[in-house]
């Protein structure tokens, strides 16, 4: 349950529904493919929900009462949530969709506002005088963006290569040598041993 609900004049508001669905196979197997399937059973129901068999009667009617049982369940939720009678909420559910501006007449939402004014009501309800705001994931700069790009480093690359590095102990230093070589193009002028520079 939300203390407090905010949105757009133009968000898109609502779509209390559910819906459920089971794909057939089973055109697929044996017109395009040519497998075609075959099943003792020993009551109605023990294939079980599978996308090889049509429905039967039986299980479409049971899948309905199951699809049915979470559409109350929702509706009851939203109810409750935002405090409005189970008859109004059906009025507005079947999956329909509002603007924030309908779904504020209609109880859906508390108030119009942005991300700014919804930090602002949630550092309001904790009584914070100070907050500060951050972004993730945290977007790197453009032109270290293109740095990690061309030479293949970045986040990633630095938790593989100290994974590697863990592994390898005292050999590490080689191994890094003999993939910068690999990796590299173009002419190389490289010394036969390996000074360390610490």
């Amino acid at each position: 349950m939300a203390d407090s609900i905010l949105a757009q004049k133009n968000t898109i508001t609502g779509s209390i529904g559910v819906f459920s669905i089971i794909p057939s196979t089973q055109e697929l197997f044996n017109d395009k493919i040519g497998i075609h399937f075959d099943t003792v059973k020993t009551g109605q129901f023990s294939l079980g929900l599978n996308t090889v068999y049509d429905m039967s009667p039986a299980e479409k009617a049971l899948f309905q009462k199951q699809t049915n049982r979470l559409y109350d369940i929702f509706i009851q939720r939203v109810s409750d949530g935002r405090d409005i009678p189970v008859a109004t909420v059906r009025e507005i559910a079947e999956g329909r969709v509002w603007t924030g501006t309908r779904a504020l007449e209609i109880g859906l939402v508390d108030r119009i506002g942005d991300l700014e004014d919804a930090i602002a009501v949630a550092a309001r309800m904790g009584e914070l005088d100070e907050y500060r705001v951050t972004s993730y994931p945290k977007v790197k700069e453009p032109l270290m963006q293109l740095i990690e790009e061309l030479t293949g480093t970045g986040d990633s690359k630095v938790i593989q290569d100290q994974l590697i590095q863990s592994q390898m102990g005292d050999f590490y230093p080689y191994y890094k040598q003999v993939k910068e070589m690999t990796t590299m193009k173009g002419v190389q002028a490289r010394l036969p041993i390996m000074i360390p520079f610490e």
